[in-house]
């Protein structure tokens, strides 16, 4: 059989929650998922044949250009050896202002031929230069047929041949499996589409240019816009002009297990990189973050969570799919621990606490908390590279193994002091159970949740998050605590994270699947269903999806209303 486990982080209020949904018509649809609010299609979810889940992508989905600007004349720009004028329009919306009342407020919005004008921090819009972008997702109209051709597939052919007709897929990558046996991951997001020669460029512009360097450390694509070589290059089989065809993305199909976590789409499974592909779909040979090497190393046979046979059953997977199990703790936890009992003795009882850990981010993990505020002290780069955190730099061909070892100069006595101060500081002790420091607040009722982050290496990620896609109340989060990132005097608020979660199995009887909305079912925080599924995540208590008529018909709570016009 095959299996698939569904799990994207995402806001838990506002306008990217998702919602679940069985739509069925009779004869031609019976798809079963969750779609962010306002799709009318399935987004991540199966049928009675294959079955699908997305992951952010790591590439770019536009391009920004610096524009040489005429002197004199701030609204023209110089374009190879011409001169070009910028288009404007006036644009109106309502504002409400200070006292409370609405207003009308018009700006003027200018535009290249690229796409609009933006005030682009740091540079901003000078008597000189001004920067403007190019989408990929501007002239994208093909994203509900597209989905509606997944939703009806009746095979694997059929969901691979709906990504290759529609090419709608506008920022995810995306994880799929059949009733057949088959697997397959892609990234057919919408990507710009750059010459070879313009992609030399560019690479060379990111070591000569600070400004280039500094936009792609950034992940942004900064390219010269008054020079043609910049434009995106017209492919026949692609879904707009300028955008990367669906023969040139990256996609794979093996008969093990294929992933994803964020990561560029270079290692699904490590026995079998990717490489060869447009840098705008991500970096090939790249540093894995902490969490795609926990994931993989949760699906690998010799490091699983599969059992001695190396095949995993459904409860095997779910295990592992909500085991909290910490990849940067199996890795480095055991040297930390020589490291500190060598150290002053004033650091014995931290010793103690993480050396009684089960390195793991569970609700009665104790230690689990000690661990996070050691290992956020680290910078990003320091978590993927040789530096302050690893000794053994990160090498391509080993990008599971590496990189590796304590580095020396990790002050671990320094971070495991300032680790217990910050907690202490919260009103916490070092021996804190996790469950009594990390929460759900919904509707005002504390709900102890499990889960980490992706810089401790783990793959049920929760966190706290901004979201400005809706005017609901936010989750209260706290004072953040001086030195840490995340810890606040209320301890560790969620609004964030994993979301949709689900877990597949195709067997001989049809397709058997279990999850949760992490959130729960409404954004009405005095409904039951607004923390129905919160309490069931929180239990790891797998609520099973009823998919066929007949275990519609079975659940002893089935309620039937009809809705007139």
């Amino acid at each position: 059989t095959t299996m698939l486990v569904g799990n994207p982080h995402f806001p838990w209020q506002g306008a990217l929650r998702f919602y679940e949904v069985h739509l069925t018509i009779p004869g031609e649809l019976d798809v079963y998922g969750a779609s962010l609010l306002g799709s009318p299609a399935v987004n991540i979810g199966f049928n009675e044949h294959v079955a699908w889940s997305h992951t952010v992508s790591a590439g770019s989905r536009f391009t920004a250009y610096t524009l040489d600007l005429v002197p004199g004349d701030p609204t023209s720009y110089v374009y190879g050896d011409e001169v070009r004028q910028m288009t404007s329009r006036e644009v109106t919306v309502p504002v409400r202002l200070d006292d409370g009342t609405i207003d009308e407020v018009t700006r003027t919005m200018w535009s290249s031929h690229y796409g609009p004008i933006i005030d682009f921090p740091g540079v901003g819009w000078t008597d000189t230069t001004t920067i403007t972008f190019r989408d990929a997702n501007a002239d994208n109209d093909e994203l509900i047929p597209q989905f509606a051709a997944m939703n009806a597939a009746t095979s694997m052919d059929e969901l691979i041949d709906a990504h290759a007709t529609w090419q709608g897929i506008p920022w995810v990558n995306t994880i799929a499996a059949s009733a057949d046996g088959r697997i397959w991951y892609a990234d057919t997001s919408a990507t710009p589409n750059l010459s070879p020669e313009a992609i030399a460029a560019w690479e060379q512009a990111i070591v000569d240019d600070p400004i280039t360097k500094l936009a792609a450390d950034n992940r942004v694509v900064l390219l010269d816009g008054s020079d043609p070589l910049f434009e995106w290059v017209d492919a026949p089989d692609a879904r707009d002009p300028g955008v990367v065809p669906f023969s040139a993305m990256p996609q794979q199909e093996r008969t093990d297990y294929l992933m994803n976590a964020n990561d560029p789409y270079w290692v699904a499974n490590p026995a079998e990189p990717l490489t060869g592909f447009s840098p705008l779909h991500g970096r090939s040979e790249s540093p894995l973050s902490p969490r795609t090497r926990g994931n993989i190393t949760q699906l690998e046979v010799d490091t699983g969570d599969a059992g001695d046979d190396g095949l995993f059953t459904s409860d095997e997977l779910r295990g592992s799919a909500l085991g909290n199990r910490v990849f940067t703790a199996e890795a480095l936890l055991d040297e930390v621990l020589d490291v500190c009992r060598s150290a002053d003795a004033a650091l014995a009882p931290s010793c103690d606490v993480l050396a009684a850990w089960d390195r793991r981010v569970d609700l009665d993990s104790v230690g689990a908390a000690l661990w996070r505020e050691v290992i956020e002290s680290f910078s990003g780069a320091d978590l993927v590279g040789a530096g302050a955190l690893w000794a053994t730099p990160f090498d391509p061909a080993d990008p599971l193994g590496t990189p590796s070892g304590l580095s020396p100069t990790a002050d671990i006595p320094g971070r495991l002091t300032a680790a217990a101060d910050r907690l202490r500081a919260a009103g916490y002790d070092i021996d804190t159970p996790l469950g009594d420091i990390q929460f759900a607040d919904r509707g005002g009722e504390r709900i102890p949740v499990h889960g980490g982050s992706g810089a401790e290496g783990v793959s049920n990620v929760v966190g706290f998050g901004t979201n400005t896609t809706t005017s609901e109340e936010g989750v209260p989060r706290g004072t953040v605590v001086e030195g840490s990132r995340n810890l606040t005097d209320l301890g560790y608020p969620l609004a964030n994270g994993t979301s949709f979660v689900y877990q597949l199995e195709f067997t001989p009887e049809g397709p058997v699947a279990a999850g949760f909305v992490t959130y729960g079912h409404t954004g009405d925080p005095t409904s039951p269903f607004f923390s129905d599924d919160t309490r069931r995540f929180a239990a790891k208590d797998w609520r099973p999806f009823r998919f066929t008529d007949d275990d519609i018909a079975a659940d002893a709570e089935l309620r039937e209303y009809t809705v007139e016009e």
